[in-house]
């Protein structure tokens, strides 16, 4: 009802992202692809569509639940999906939409190197990018958990990206600032009259460098998630600065 409000009322369209998983410890499971393209035509229309994007943050279960073929599965499933997309008759109304790269969990090199080139079957390259009380400009540069190499230009982290489909527009899916006081993420904290100024950069940094698209995450504040607050209006419903 909601996608179907924003395209009805400000002509919003949607990035619909595939995360279907499921087991214990939940695995991508492609039977899935083709019920959950079926609800998208049917539910939502091919106008409301703007694009669809691989599975969110997969490679997470390395670190989380031990899944060292997490890289292979990711592969089979994209794969899986484009074919869908552009070659099944019952879906050819989904056909011209771009298929978005999975995102890769903290933007990790070393994972992003694993996933490989993946331009077969993938349309537009895709980054989560947060600088992390950092300017815009930059971001915490680690090439997996627990080694990092400092700062550096977001250039860079938009390379690594861009390496998965190379020669292919990037979009930037995920970014924004959080706005959290205290918990585990108050390090990387960044007030809310500051984010107010850095929000907007983040689609003038982005665009300067080509980016094609860039959201920002979120709209509204979780009040189960008190150590994460990106949003652009708090969990009570009042208007931040940024808004």
């Amino acid at each position: 009802v909601i996608l179907n409000n924003l395209y009805a009322n400000y002509g919003i369209k949607t990035n619909l992202v595939f995360n279907t998983e499921s087991g214990t410890p939940e695995r991508l499971d492609e039977t899935k692809i083709i019920p959950n393209l079926r609800y998208a035509r049917d539910n939502y229309g091919v106008q409301k569509i703007a694009s669809f994007e691989g599975p969110n943050e997969y490679s997470d279960g390395k670190y989380q639940s031990g899944n060292t073929l997490w890289a292979t599965q990711l592969r089979s499933y994209q794969q899986e999906l484009y074919r869908q997309i552009n070659t099944v008759t019952e879906f050819s109304t989904l056909s011209h939409l771009p298929l978005l790269a999975p995102s890769i969990w903290k933007r990790f090199s070393n994972d992003s190197a694993e996933l490989g080139n993946i331009s077969a079957y993938t349309n537009t390259a895709n980054l989560h990018l947060y600088s992390g009380a950092r300017k815009p400009s930059q971001f915490r540069n680690c090439s997996t958990e627990g080694t990092c190499l400092g700062d550096a230009d977001i250039d860079v982290a938009i390379g690594g990206a861009q390496s998965n489909v190379p020669g292919a527009p990037i979009q930037i899916t995920e970014s924004g600032n959080n706005n959290t006081v205290d918990g585990i993420d108050s390090d990387f904290s960044t007030p809310e009259y500051t984010a107010s100024k850095y929000n907007g950069r983040i689609y003038a940094e982005n665009f300067y460098r080509g980016v094609q698209r860039t959201f920002l995450y979120v709209f509204m504040d979780r009040t189960d998630q008190t150590t994460h607050r990106y949003g652009l209006l708090r969990a009570d419903n009042t208007r931040k600065p940024t808004f």
